[in-house]
């Protein structure tokens, strides 16, 4: 699956950095991803982001839906917990 960087959210609360990574399905429709990257990945992280790469390996994967549009519990998820509203990121 071939994943790019969508754009970095940086969350106040707790000093996360969350990026959004937008994937391909194998007929073609979007992924996408919410990973929270641990501070000592943050680095490397971007010039990792390749064909193969292992998400876990970085971070967290805290959020994720297939479709252009965030279904209710990872809206909810991202808002309860990061202060992120994913429908007007969306």
């Amino acid at each position: 699956m071939n994943i790019n960087f969508v754009d970095k959210i940086t969350v106040e609360k707790g000093k996360h950095t969350i990026y959004h990574l937008l994937g391909k399905s194998e007929d073609g429709g979007n992924i996408h991803y919410y990973l929270d990257v641990l501070p000592s990945k943050k680095e490397g992280f971007l010039k990792a982001l390749k064909p193969g790469i292992v998400l876990t390996d970085y971070g967290t994967l805290v959020a994720g839906y297939a479709g252009d549009t965030p279904d209710e519990e990872s809206v909810q998820f991202m808002r309860d917990n990061f202060g992120v509203d994913l429908l007007e990121a969306a």
